[in-house]
């Protein structure tokens, strides 16, 4: 299993200087409304993000 955390901002890289970072956690410097990914998540988790969208049902499109 591998797990991707990704944020717009840059203070998504301090997880990379966490001596104890696991090897199956990335993180990805981007937008939530332009991911860089194709839509095969089979989890999909947000905590304080999607109802400052304008629109929160479209960070799911």
């Amino acid at each position: 299993m591998a797990l991707i955390g990704f944020d717009s901002s840059g203070v998504i890289h301090v997880a990379l200087r966490n001596p104890r970072h696991p090897a199956n956690v990335h993180v990805v410097r981007a937008d939530i409304f332009h991911p860089p990914f194709r839509p095969a998540f089979d989890v999909c988790y947000s905590v304080g993000v999607i109802h400052h969208a304008p629109g929160p049902e479209t960070a799911f499109d």
